[in-house]
């Protein structure tokens, strides 16, 4: 605990003294007479000394009269000027009793002036502060840091109490949500940077946060949290390699790659005593090493062409590992074979297969588009060329696993996307393929519209049909008419058609003559709705009943009953007897 005297010298400003706070009651020497207060015996004036405490404090006081008066203290909390229930009012001195000796807490925060119960016009200033709480601040861990599983770490941070209490910490760590563990147990702080040894070990998270629990000698806390970062406690694995392990026929000309489980530090991995190739018992071959973005792909480039039909060995040792700090080894070290031919792979990739998931999906959503890629000696890239409304871009597609690459992306605009996958095998060699999307506008129910919408008629009946839509919360479709492709549409479907029946709606009470817009929209399980589809147009064809004494019919009819009956009279006139 703390206590500041200030004391009034005539000519002088105050003089202020302080002692460290401390885990105790507060020690306070008062001393009083005519002449006003004072802290130390003699010392008296008017005013008195300013004392300063904090709120919480117990103050110890020793009351002293230094001319034989009764003296007493009375702090007047509530500024009436007056002795009453709201102040504090301590015993007086007495011929018998003197000093005197009372405690109190200072649980009233602000400031107040103090009198002498028998001589009022004697007073001071008495001060109690509110507790400043600490604070503290991280050094390490730092927001994208990594650190190595099983690899002692400093922790390091910052703690500051306004009021300069003394402070003790405690660390705590958690991941994935789940409960916090302890790194250290309650410590006094000390001149800062505070600094910790950490080992963590037994897991692997993106997300570890190190939670900091401060408390200053008075109570007041303080809670402070790390930025979230990795922790990685798992070896690096190879999941691919270019050429594939035993391929023939290679290309003199091709790329060596290796696909890392994880992005990998660049400085252990792709150099000579971690990475290398050589034909097989023969020199390793020199040449030049290059990185994709996110350091999971490494691709070595001989410096000259491999010679023909030799095969080549390529190792991947423990010195390789991944980018966390200071890495996990490739524990397991791995080497395999191709061999080269005697002619250039002209052979392009292989694209299997290509989709877009969803194929339907609402404006400003994420598609993941996906192609199966395979090659003879090996894939060096594959990207998706997408164009659309407001849209023409490469991405570059990542490589999952197997033969599967994959890219994630949002798109804002409505309407229909074309996108082709590009793959370039390791030989140059380049093959394509092309697909769709489309992006449905934002309805209210969070499910998009049908992909398109057509209609059919016959005699007056309008056949309205539509591409089912596959969402999870969708319970059905409504189908709307109007005389415009945008802007008013009346529903025609009284509730919405169910999504187990077919998508097909008959409309019976279109007008002949007239032109009508129809679209659809889908209906989730709560009643919400899509936006429209496209309308699509249809002219409902006039209808007119036939004259009953149509000349041209009559006409017909007549030729053709006189055809019939020559050719009855013809046969009769044959068969009359000679």
């Amino acid at each position: 605990m703390g206590l500041i005297f200030g004391l009034t010298i005539a000519g002088l400003l105050p003089l202020v003294l302080a002692q460290p706070a401390r885990a105790a009651n507060v020690a306070l020497p008062l001393f009083a007479s005519a002449a006003g207060w004072g802290s130390t015996s003699g010392g008296e004036a008017n005013p008195g000394p300013t004392f300063v405490v904090y709120r919480n404090d117990q103050i110890d006081v020793t009351l002293t009269s230094d001319d034989g008066l009764p003296h007493g203290l009375w702090i007047d909390y509530n500024g009436d000027g007056i002795p009453n229930s709201g102040d504090y009012i301590s015993p007086k001195t007495s011929a018998t009793q003197n000093p005197i000796q009372f405690s109190f807490p200072a649980d009233v925060a602000g400031q107040f002036t103090y009198y002498d119960q028998s001589i009022p016009l004697n007073t001071g200033t008495w001060s109690t502060r509110a507790n400043g709480a600490p604070s503290g601040t991280f050094n390490a861990p730092a927001s994208g840091t990594s650190w190595t599983g099983g690899k002692a770490h400093d922790i390091s941070f910052d703690l500051t109490d306004p009021d300069g209490d003394p402070m003790t910490y405690t660390l705590t760590y958690s991941y994935g949500g789940g409960a916090s563990q302890t790194i250290r147990p309650s410590t006094p702080a000390t001149s800062n940077p505070n600094v910790v040894s950490w080992t963590p070990t037994g897991f692997s998270a993106t997300d570890t946060v190190v939670h900091l629990e401060v408390l200053d000698s008075r109570g007041a806390p303080a809670h402070v949290d790390s930025p979230p970062f990795e922790v990685d406690s798992t070896p690096p694995t190879i999941l691919s390699s270019s050429p594939r392990s035993g391929a023939t026929l290679v290309d003199r000309n091709t790329l060596i790659q290796v696909n890392w489980s994880e992005a990998m530090k660049e400085a252990t991995t792709g150099v000579a005593n971690a990475f290398g190739v050589r034909g097989a018992g023969g020199p390793w071959l020199a040449g030049t090493v290059t990185w994709s973005s996110d350091a999971t792909q490494m691709t070595f480039r001989p410096t000259g062409s491999l010679s023909v039909g030799t095969v080549y060995e390529v190792y991947v040792n423990s010195t390789a590992t991944d980018h966390s700090d200071p890495g996990n080894p490739f524990v397991a070290g791995s080497a395999w074979t191709f061999s080269t031919g005697s002619t250039a792979d002209t052979t392009p990739p292989s694209i299997l297969a290509m989709a877009a998931d969803p194929p339907v999906q609402l404006a400003n959503g994420r598609v993941n588009l996906t192609a199966d890629v395979q090659d003879n000696v090996g894939i060096l890239k594959v990207f998706a060329a997408v164009r659309g409304p407001e849209t023409d871009q490469n991405l570059t597609m990542a490589h999952a696993s197997g033969t599967r690459w994959y890219v994630n992306h949002n798109y804002t605009a409505v309407g229909h996307y074309n996108f082709t996958v590009w793959a370039t095998d390791t030989s140059g060699n380049v093959r394509s393929r092309s697909a769709g999307f489309d992006m449905s506008p934002q309805g209210t129910g969070n499910v998009p519209a049908p992909l398109y919408v057509n209609v059919t008629v016959t005699d007056g009946i309008v056949d309205v049909t539509w591409s089912p839509v596959s969402w999870p919360s969708l319970a059905g479709y409504n189908v709307y008419r109007g005389n415009g492709s945008s802007g008013q549409f009346t529903k025609l479907t009284i509730t919405p058609v169910p999504k187990a029946l077919p998508t097909m709606y008959r409309d019976s009470t279109a007008q002949p003559g007239h032109t009508y817009f129809y679209t659809v929209t889908s209906v989730n399980t709560t009643g919400s709705e899509s936006g429209y589809a496209q309308a699509f147009s249809v002219l409902i064809p006039p209808y007119t009943t036939p004259p009953l004494f149509d000349p041209v019919p009559w006409a017909v009819a007549g030729v053709t009953l006189g055809v019939i009956l020559g050719a009855l009279y013809g046969m009769v006139w044959r068969r009359r007897p000679a």
